[in-house]
């Protein structure tokens, strides 16, 4: 693994002022180009450039063939810092985006880990936004529950209950074939199954995506047959005891998605099946195809940045 401090940021901050106050992580592409004859790499993240492959580390031409990188640490630095008593380089984003470490080469483990990276829970994660344009729906259910905060927790935690237990009972009826503890598999489970004959792959796998840098484990990954064509396909579907499919199910399969993969073959839909719905067959589903995985998953590369740039608070106890 090699490693090296971004040269130019002051540089590049004059054509994006928003560099300023950036937090990069995860993964950048190294572009080599020519400039004034000779071989230059620059550094780019999400449309920005992050500056260039300092001359002087003598890896320009490995960096351009890696063709990536990954951020493995920045600081900031502030003019006045002795004045004020912090460090010359700090990790408090106090001051301005001075310096970022770049990682080229073996960064990343076996498994797919980047060494050193923080990975965020997909769900914290979708946490930052509100689909729904307010918080209308959560308050009017909170205070259905009771007038206290005690109640309106308790409320939540038997939710919880549900869910887990649901989705145990299903993880039980693939793994034994349908002769587990099946007493809480939702209504309409039956139904699902005689309709779509799931195959399973895998379930509750780990993933690390290392552009997003987030962290999941998909509910199930496998072969159904296609509500449309009636072809078997690889899908990836998440099981929720809601009402409705909401948007944030949908962002949330469509990282599953773009992280999911079964012996060379990528998932050509994705499915989020509700199995509190109140419709006749007792289920609803919000299904996906390829092309909005991946407009749902630029999406939350745009959410990202969101965060990165506006210095949203993050809460260390959401990483992996």
């Amino acid at each position: 693994m090699r490693k090296f401090n971004v040269a130019g940021i002051t540089y590049c901050v004059k054509d994006t002022p928003e560099l300023k106050t950036a937090r990069p992580t995860g993964a950048v592409t190294l572009k080599g180009v020519q400039f004034q004859g000779d071989l230059a790499v620059e550094i780019w993240q999400g449309g920005v450039q992050l500056g260039y492959v300092p001359k002087a580390s003598g890896i320009l031409s490995e960096c351009a063939d890696a063709g990536i990188g990954t951020v493995t640490g920045y600081k900031y630095h502030h003019p006045d810092w002795q004045e004020m008593g912090i460090p010359k380089w700090n990790d408090d984003h106090i001051g301005e985006l001075k310096s970022v470490e770049i990682s080229v080469g073996l960064e990343v483990e076996p498994d797919g880990e980047v060494i050193g990276g923080k990975y965020m829970r997909v769900t914290s994660f979708l946490g930052y936004l509100s689909t729904s344009g307010t918080m209308d729906n959560l308050i009017r259910w909170a205070y259905k529950q009771g007038d206290t905060f005690d109640k309106y927790k308790a409320a939540l935690g038997s939710t919880c209950v549900a869910g887990t237990s649901m989705h145990d009972s299903i993880e039980e009826y693939f793994n034994e074939s349908g002769r587990g503890n099946l007493s809480h598999l939702p209504e309409g489970w039956d139904g699902f199954v005689e309709r779509f004959e799931p195959e399973t792959c895998y379930m509750e796998q780990r993933f690390r995506d290392n552009t997003l840098m987030l962290t999941g484990k998909p509910d199930w990954v496998g072969y159904i047959t296609h509500p449309k064509t009636k072809r078997r396909v690889l899908a990836v579907l998440d099981w929720k005891s809601s009402k409705a499919v909401q948007l944030k199910h949908r962002l949330q399969l469509a990282i599953y998605a773009k992280n999911s993969s079964f012996d060379g073959d990528v998932p050509e839909i994705a499915m989020v099946v509700a199995f509190g719905s109140k419709t006749n067959q007792k289920y609803s589903i919000g299904k996906i195809d390829h092309e909005q995985i991946e407009n749902y998953y630029t999406a939350c590369l745009h959410l990202k940045k969101v965060i990165e740039l506006a210095g949203c608070p993050v809460d260390k106890t959401k990483y992996l």
